[in-house]
C-alpha cells in the first residue's frame, strides 16, 4: 500500500473546529477487518453486490450478467457513501484494482439526491482505460470528462471541488499528477463516496473494486495501514526530448520517481552500439551520445528506482547533426540522389527536404534547377511544415523538370560570408500510370521513393513499414495518382509516442484522400502551407476517430473516446466513393490487428463542396512518431458512364459528334464504315461531362 502524501492537513482551530462540527468528509484506510458503520453506508440498489474489509482493503464486488451502472435512469451502482456538508473539499483514492474489462468502473461519487449526482471514474473501454466523468440531473446523464490513460498495478485519483467547478486529477504513484479535465456545475453536495460497478445487461464483467484509501487531503491519515509511505511502484519515463545539432546528441527525460538511466542506441531496434549510463538519481535526466554524422539512430531508456524497480520505454529515433565546423552544413535528408515518378504522378510538386546549420549563422539559402536563376528559400522552425530550425522543402512544379535528370544546387551562406554548396540529382520518369490496385513493399524497397514520395518530414524504412525519424506537424508520405477517383485504402500503423501539438489540434494519425499537392504560389521564397482543397481526411485524432472533410470541415466524429497503446499495432481502413449528382461519401474504420475486422464502418459522412473528384493519398502522421506498415489501396468500381444526347453534326469532309456522360469521363470514338469501325478512333482525354470530337 503505496502512499505519497503532498500534502498536510490544517492546524488553523477556527477551521478544524468548523469542519467537524459541518461533518466534513472522513478519512478512511480501511485498516480494519470489518467496514465502519458508523463512518459509511454500504448502498446495495439492486441487491446483490458485496463488501467486505480485509485488514487493508475495502473490497466492493458486483456480480456479472446483470448492469450496476451509474448513468441515465439510476445509479445502481454498489457504493460506500458518508454524509458530508456542502463545502469546498479535495477528495483522494486509491484502488488497487484496474477495470481491464470494458464496462468495468470504479470511482468517487458526489450526490445532492438520488437523482442528481456526480461520477468521477476509472472505467475499462474494451481498448484500454478512461478517466470518465458525468453529471447525473433529474435521472438524465451527460459526458463532461472522457480521456484515455495508461493502465498500472494502482490508480489514484483526486476530486476537486471549488464553489461549481469540479476538477478530477489522476496519478499512477499518489504524488505526480495529471489533470483530467475541469468543468462547472452546480450541485449541493450533501454525500460522497467510492463505488464499483459494470454496464451491458447480460454480458456485464463481474468486478470488484479493492479501495486501499479514502481521503480527504486536508485531513490524511499520514501512517496509512499503520506503516510509513513504502515504494512499491516502478518509475514513469516521460518527456523524453532530444537535441539533434550536432553528431553529439543531448537526450534528456523525466521521470516521476527519484531513480538512476541507462540509454540504450544503435543503428537498429537491437541498440547494438552500446550503452551511456546517467548514474546520478534524481527526476531530471540527461545523457549525451557521440554518434556519427548525419545517421538516423534507435534508441530507449531504462529508469531504476532505490527500490530496484525498473521501467524501460518505447523505441525512439534520432538523427544526428553535423560537428560542429565553421562553413554552413547542408543535410539533403533523404540522399543527394532521389527519383520521382517512376509509378507514376501522386501530386503536382517534387519535394526535396532537408535541414542547414551552420555556426555563424545562415544569411541566405538558395537553390537553382538546372543552371536557372537562384530562387531564395525561407528555413523554419514555422508552425507548420517546417519543425525545426533549419528545415527546408523545395517544391519543385513536376511540369518545370525535364524528363530524365535534373540537378538541383542548394547554396547556403553564413553570416560570415562562407558559402557551401550541395547538389541533388532528381531523376523525373514521366507518363507512368501508377497501378490503381497497389501495395507498399516497404521491405523490398531500397530507398521510400521506389514505393511511395515523402512530401514532409524525415522518415526511415523499419522492417516491412515506414516511420517517423523526428515528430512535427503533418509528416507525409504520397501514394497513388492524381487520377484515382474512388478507392478504399488499408493500412497498418504503431504509434510509438506523441508530442505536444500546436496548429490543428492534438496529435493524429491517418489517411488524406485525393490528394493534389500543397497550394500557394510556385517558386516562393515560403513553403506552400495550404492544403485544402482535398476530398477527406480520416483520422485518429487526440482520443478519437473524425473525418475531415475539405477546407478543415468536419464531417463525422465519435461521440466517445477511445485509447491507442503505444508499441501495439492497429489497422485503418478509409474509403471514398463519388456519389453522382452529390458530394462523395467517406467512411472510416479502425480495429487492433489480431482481432476482427467490424463489419460495419465505424464513422461515415458526405463531402463539403468544393472538394476534389481526384487524387492520391497521404499517410499522415501529426506531431506523432508512428510506423506505417503495408498499405494496400483497391479501387472502387463504380459503373459506367451513361452516355446520353448523342448528336451528329456533318460538314462537306467532316463531322462533329457530340454526347454527354453523367458523370466526369474521358472518351474514345471508333469509326469506321462498317460496324466492324476499320478507320480509326479518335479520342477526347479531357475527362468532363459535355464531350466533343471531330471526324475527318
Amino acid at each position: 500500500m503505496t502512499r505519497h502524501n503532498d500534502k498536510q492537513p490544517s492546524f488553523a482551530w477556527d477551521r478544524l473546529e468548523s469542519r467537524v462540527l459541518l461533518a466534513a468528509a472522513q478519512s478512511d484506510d480501511f485498516h480494519a477487518s470489518a467496514i465502519n458503520s458508523t463512518r459509511w453506508t454500504f448502498v446495495n440498489p439492486i441487491g446483490d453486490g458485496t463488501v467486505t474489509a480485509n485488514g487493508t482493503h475495502a473490497l466492493i464486488s458486483v456480480p456479472g450478467g446483470k448492469s450496476h451502472d451509474v448513468w441515465t435512469g439510476a445509479n445502481n451502482a454498489a457504493r460506500l457513501m458518508q454524509a458530508v456538508s456542502d463545502e469546498n473539499f479535495e477528495l483522494e483514492v486509491k484502488f488497487e484494482s484496474r477495470p481491464d474489462q470494458q464496462y468495468e468502473m470504479q470511482g468517487l461519487l458526489a450526490e445532492a439526491s438520488p437523482g442528481n449526482y456526480l461520477r468521477f471514474d476509472f472505467l475499462g473501454d474494451g481498448a484500454g482505460l478512461q478517466v470518465f466523468a458525468a453529471s447525473v440531473t433529474n435521472g438524465v446523464a451527460s459526458a463532461r470528462i472522457s480521456r484515455p490513460i495508461d493502465s498500472a498495478s494502482a490508480l489514484y485519483m483526486r476530486v476537486t471541488r471549488q464553489g461549481n467547478q469540479w476538477t478530477t486529477s489522476y496519478s499512477y504513484n499518489g504524488s505526480d499528477w495529471d489533470v483530467a479535465g475541469t468543468f462547472a456545475h452546480a450541485l449541493p453536495v450533501s454525500k460522497v463516496g467510492v463505488f464499483a460497478g459494470n454496464a451491458h445487461g447480460a454480458g456485464s464483467p463481474a468486478f470488484t473494486a479493492s479501495v486501499d484509501y479514502f481521503f480527504n487531503t486536508a485531513s490524511p491519515i499520514l501512517l496509512e495501514d499503520g506503516q510509513p509511505p513504502v515504494d512499491s511502484t516502478a518509475p514513469r519515463i516521460q518527456n523524453v526530448q532530444r537535441n539533434n545539432a550536432s553528431n553529439q546528441v543531448q537526450v534528456t527525460w523525466q521521470t516521476d520517481d527519484v531513480a538512476t538511466g541507462v540509454v540504450e542506441y544503435g543503428l537498429t531496434e537491437q541498440y547494438e552500439l552500446g550503452s551511456v549510463a546517467q548514474p546520478a538519481a534524481g527526476k531530471n535526466h540527461t545523457v549525451t551520445l557521440n554518434l556519427d554524422a548525419l545517421k538516423n539512430y534507435h534508441f530507449r531508456i531504462r529508469a531504476t528506482n532505490a527500490s530496484n524497480l525498473q521501467t524501460t520505454s518505447g523505441d525512439h529515433m534520432v538523427r544526428s547533426g553535423a560537428p560542429v565546423q565553421s562553413k554552413p552544413v547542408i543535410d539533403v535528408w533523404h540522399g543527394p540522389n532521389q527519383s520521382f515518378g517512376g509509378l507514376g504522378q501522386p501530386q503536382r510538386w517534387v519535394n526535396i527536404i532537408g535541414r542547414v546549420r551552420g555556426a555563424a549563422g545562415i544569411s541566405s539559402l538558395t537553390y537553382s534547377l538546372n543552371g536557372s536563376a537562384p530562387v531564395s528559400i525561407n528555413p523554419g522552425a514555422n508552425s507548420t511544415r517546417l519543425e525545426n530550425n533549419g528545415d527546408f522543402n523545395i517544391e519543385l512544379p513536376a511540369d518545370a523538370l525535364l524528363t530524365g535528370a535534373n540537378t538541383v544546387v542548394i547554396t547556403a551562406r553564413d553570416s560570415a560570408q562562407q558559402v557551401t554548396t550541395q547538389a541533388v540529382t532528381v531523376n523525373f520518369a514521366r507518363g507512368n500510370v501508377w497501378p490503381r490496385n497497389y501495395t507498399t513493399n516497404w521491405s523490398g524497397a531500397t530507398n521510400i521513393g521506389d514505393v511511395a514520395q515523402v512530401v514532409d518530414g524525415l522518415w526511415s524504412l523499419s522492417g516491412d513499414g515506414v516511420r517517423t525519424v523526428e515528430m512535427g506537424y503533418d509528416r507525409l508520405i504520397a501514394i497513388g495518382d492524381v487520377e484515382w477517383q474512388d478507392y478504399e485504402v488499408t493500412v497498418p500503423f504503431t504509434m510509438h509516442a506523441t508530442q505536444s501539438a500546436g496548429i490543428y489540434g492534438p496529435p493524429g494519425i491517418g489517411i488524406l484522400t485525393r490528394w493534389s499537392g500543397h497550394y500557394g504560389p510556385p517558386g516562393g521564397a515560403v513553403t506552400n502551407d495550404n492544403w485544402w482543397p482535398i476530398g477527406g481526411l480520416g483520422w485518429f485524432h487526440g482520443d478519437r476517430l473524425e473525418i475531415v472533410g475539405n477546407a478543415a470541415a468536419p464531417i463525422a466524429a465519435e461521440g466517445q473516446s477511445r485509447s491507442v497503446q503505444f508499441g501495439t499495432r492497429y489497422i485503418m481502413k478509409m474509403r471514398v466513393e463519388s456519389v453522382p449528382g452529390e458530394n462523395s461519401t467517406y467512411s472510416l474504420k479502425m480495429w487492433q490487428d489480431g482481432t476482427p475486422e467490424p463489419t460495419a464502418w465505424t464513422l461515415t459522412g458526405s463531402g463539403v463542396d468544393g472538394e476534389l473528384t481526384h487524387g492520391s493519398i497521404l499517410l499522415l502522421a501529426h506531431h506523432t512518431d508512428a510506423t506505417f506498415g503495408r498499405a494496400t489501396i483497391t479501387q472502387v468500381m463504380d459503373a459506367p458512364a451513361v452516355i446520353s444526347n448523342v448528336q451528329s453534326h456533318p460538314r462537306a469532309t467532316q463531322s462533329q459528334l457530340t454526347w454527354q456522360t453523367n458523370e466526369p469521363a474521358t472518351a474514345v470514338v471508333d469509326y469506321g464504315k462498317t460496324g466492324a469501325y476499320e478507320l480509326g478512333s479518335v479520342q477526347q482525354p479531357t475527362r468532363g461531362t459535355s464531350h466533343a470530337v471531330t471526324l475527318l
